[in-house]
């Protein structure tokens, strides 16, 4: 695993890494959105190969809240719901979207509002984020080492966030350790100092 970052924490060393086989988000999770992609260029969707009429249906049905998905290919594959300025290696691959019948299973609701399709709109895209993460490779997980430097004693992958955020949950299981370490010492303590003396 390619290391992004090494950090020296309480006498322990963090490592964040690069997850080299992150689980598929859009198929080991419980995704709101449905993925349709054009053509059959692109395989990471819930349905591929569709056309751009198939594209602008989903679109423009009333009974279906949806987000355009747009990709940036140079070098790699990045995707986003809001579009990329180059106008060349960019454009629309697709849609994300949901009906409005199970928004109202999921949610318990009669009415979708305009607060409510916000809402549905930012789980969309948050969605689109995560898979993008997977897709550009930034899934990330830690490593703790122990302090004298020979051995993981606490690992965890498959984060879809900044190595930052990743960092800081590193640096709490640390904190966790370094707090039970010492709750052990003071209960060693007080039982050696419970032991009567000799005479």
């Amino acid at each position: 695993m390619a290391v992004v970052e090494k950090t020296q924490y309480k006498g322990f060393q963090i490592k964040v890494v690069v997850d080299d086989e992150p689980c598929n988000p859009t198929q080991e999770y419980d995704n709101l959105g449905h993925i349709a992609l054009y053509g059959h260029e692109y395989n990471f969707g819930d349905e591929n190969g569709l056309t751009q009429s198939d594209i602008e249906a989903i679109e423009s049905n009333p009974e279906l809240i949806s987000l355009p998905i747009y990709a940036y290919i140079h070098s790699g594959m990045t995707i986003n719901t809001t579009g990329f300025s180059c106008p060349w290696d960019s454009g629309q691959i697709g849609v994300v979207y949901v009906s409005k019948e199970q928004i109202r299973q999921e949610y318990s609701r009669k009415r979708i509002t305009e607060k409510c399709i916000n809402f549905v709109e930012n789980q969309l895209q948050s969605e689109i984020e995560i898979l993008d993460r997977y897709l550009t490779g930034r899934v990330y997980g830690y490593q703790i080492i122990n302090k004298t430097g020979n051995k993981i004693i606490d690992s965890c992958y498959g984060f879809f966030c900044p190595s930052e955020d990743v960092k800081s949950e590193a640096k709490a299981i640390v904190d966790n350790i370094v707090k039970t370490e010492k709750i052990e010492k003071i209960k060693k303590f007080e039982a050696l100092s419970q032991i009567p003396l000799p005479y």
